[in-house]
């Protein structure tokens, strides 16, 4: 899956342009689990490398513990002080605050000392957000079609998409099958899902766009599909807060 196209190259921020966020002074008010996904981001403008840790504790008034960055199977080399910003998803919230290594440490297995935070911005997700989105799939008429029309897809949502396509697919209220792929703990994984048009807009040439845009609402979605979803959606608006829409 492609990062939207309006990730900033500047300093990355906690939780960028996320509304209705709140400042929480309590690292404790997470209510972190061990083994939660933490997301470390290099403070320094223009990285974007993303790196997935998980959470083992916290030492109050000290530091919380993750699990080293690991790269291709081998732990990557910190400096002593090295800033991250960090975010999390918890709890249908979506956490940001920053933090630097304090240590590392070798027993009893490796670990790193992360410094707490003096403020934690913390933003509550609707029930089905909105994901920007620039990605590439194909739509059928039906599972038997033999043709497929290749479509992008603009935005997703737990409850259906906005997809673009050269032409019309099919009539408003008719259900076509949209087949699409979703990174899912770093692997693409693939989704076919049933889905009813519920408008369509036509392009205007003077924009600059062609084609035709579709309004679909996913219908009939089995719980794995389901479930798969939103652990995709979830980890993309946690790598990329900007794309929530």
């Amino acid at each position: 899956m492609s990062a939207p196209k309006d990730l900033s190259r500047s300093a990355p921020q906690p939780i960028a342009q996320l509304k209705n966020h709140q400042a929480i002074s309590q690292f404790s008010d997470m209510h972190l689990k061990p083994g939660q996904r933490i997301q470390l981001q290099s403070s320094f403008s223009g990285d974007v490398e993303r790196h997935i840790v998980h959470y083992i504790g916290c030492l109050n008034s000290v530091s919380f513990l993750v699990t080293p960055i690991m790269v291709k199977g081998q732990r990557l080399e910190l400096l002593e002080n090295e800033k991250f910003i960090a975010r999390i998803l918890t709890n249908q919230k979506v956490f940001g605050f920053s933090t630097h290594m304090l240590r590392k440490c070798d027993l009893p297995s490796p670990y790193l000392h992360m410094s707490l935070p003096s403020e934690i911005q913390g933003s509550l997700l609707r029930q089905s957000p909105r994901l920007k989105i620039d990605l590439f799939g194909s739509a059928k008429k039906n599972r038997h079609a033999e043709e497929s029309q290749t479509v992008q897809i603009v935005n997703i949502s737990l409850q259906g998409a906005l997809i673009k396509a050269s032409e019309a697919i099919h009539r408003d209220g008719e259900q076509i099958i949209l087949y699409f792929q979703l990174k899912l703990n770093g692997n693409d994984f693939p989704f076919e899902v049933a889905a009813t048009i519920r408008n369509t807009t036509e392009e205007s040439r003077s924009t600059n766009a062609n084609g035709v845009t579709h309004g679909l609402e996913f219908v009939d979605l089995d719980e794995t599909c389901s479930i798969n979803l939103k652990n995709a959606i979830y980890q993309q608006i946690v790598e990329y807060p900007d794309s929530l829409m």
